[in-house]
């Protein structure tokens, strides 16, 4: 487990939770020369439909787990944004692919809820 960032411990478990598989998601794996990340997420969204769904049904996991510890609604409604700003420019072929490379929903996300619970 990480060092503690949260008060609460059953927050601090659940942002574990979504913060390794946002990292999954997102960030598992460096490409290229420059070594940019990119995670399954990439790789799933290069499987017309089934791919797709199962990334962002991933990233919906992130948003409800949001929600489940307590994220504002406006909070959770900026992390739905992300995924559905994610989903929409991932369908455009091309665009998506390359888009994955900088659209990274699930971190973004994780970043949202770490920045309203974490210990001041």
């Amino acid at each position: 487990m990480q060092a503690m960032l949260f008060r609460n411990e059953a927050v601090q478990r659940r942002y574990d939770r979504v913060n390794r598989l946002a990292a999954l998601m997102d960030e598992r794996v460096r490409v290229g020369r420059v070594r940019l990340p990119v995670g399954w997420d990439g790789v799933l969204n290069l499987v017309p439909v089934v791919g797709t769904l199962a990334a962002k049904s991933t990233a919906g996991y992130i948003v409800v787990e949001g929600a489940r510890m307590g994220l504002p609604k406006r909070k959770v409604a900026r992390m739905a944004l992300n995924v559905a700003v994610d989903f929409v420019v991932g369908a455009i072929p091309v665009v998506g692919w390359v888009a994955d490379f900088f659209l990274k929903a699930n971190s973004r996300n994780v970043r949202i809820i770490r920045q309203h619970f974490a210990m001041g």
